[in-house]
């Protein structure tokens, strides 16, 4: 049965994903730069609320080559979630050559022990996807989030559902870009992937002013109702297979 993951930012997302029926949640920070490690804070409370969660570790934003300090403190990161007692955690990193960075990788799943490992969308920047999928199992993970190298799911529908195809059971592919309520059932019947992924977060109305000193904007919340909406329309695909 299709699953479907929520990335959430604080406290109030873990609630509505959890309340609206969820499967699991992927806690991060600055979604707006396409999410960075959470707080040690936001992972004890995912553990407190009971469910499964899984913790972005990305040290900073930008592209997926990381130096020495910056790996051993992705390691340091892994180590707190496991610590915690996460059901998982979603990290990768790239070559200068842009493909996946195996020894790092294989590093962290190491670090990582029993927590469940989800490669993220590093695997959309990779040249070559498939030699990335045997990568990726070969490496340990049992996950990878991917839009399908494109812009959103729904475009990169094709290639999801060769990638579900050539994984053939040995690693669930999770759709991700994009997805909303009204187009997740298209791409889950066209791909068959095992595994959605979205925001849902409500639309906000912005009032013009600047916020001060550069602070930036409050994050939009997660729409619970949007979630249950996403839920049911997957639920509805996933009986009819």
């Amino acid at each position: 049965m299709t699953g479907v993951e929520i990335c959430v930012e604080g406290a109030q997302g873990v609630a509505a994903a959890g309340a609206a029926g969820a499967d699991r949640v992927e806690l991060c920070a600055a979604l707006d730069v396409g999410g960075l490690t959470p707080s040690a804070g936001l992972m004890r409370l995912a553990v407190e609320t009971g469910i499964a969660a899984r913790a972005l570790i990305r040290p900073r934003a930008g592209l997926f080559r990381y130096d020495a300090d910056e790996a051993a403190l992705i390691e340091r990161d892994i180590a707190v979630a496991r610590e915690f007692g996460l059901e998982g955690v979603v990290f990768g990193a790239a070559g200068a050559d842009g493909a996946l960075d195996r020894d790092l990788i294989r590093r962290w799943v190491d670090r990582a022990g029993p927590l469940g490992k989800t490669l993220h969308r590093v695997f959309d920047l990779t040249p070559d996807p498939f030699e990335a999928l045997e990568t990726a199992i070969e490496a340990g993970i049992d996950r990878i989030l991917t839009s399908g190298q494109a812009r959103s799911a729904l475009e990169g529908a094709p290639l999801l559902a060769r990638l579900v195809e050539a994984a053939a059971g040995r690693i669930v592919i999770i759709a991700a870009g994009g997805l909303a309520p009204d187009n997740v059932a298209a791409v889950v019947r066209e791909t068959r992937v095992g595994d959605v992924h979205a925001s849902c977060r409500a639309p906000i109305r912005e009032d013009g002013a600047e916020p001060p000193f550069g602070f930036g904007r409050h994050p939009a919340p997660i729409d619970a109702h949007r979630v249950k909406a996403m839920v049911d329309a997957v639920r509805a695909v996933t009986l009819t297979r």
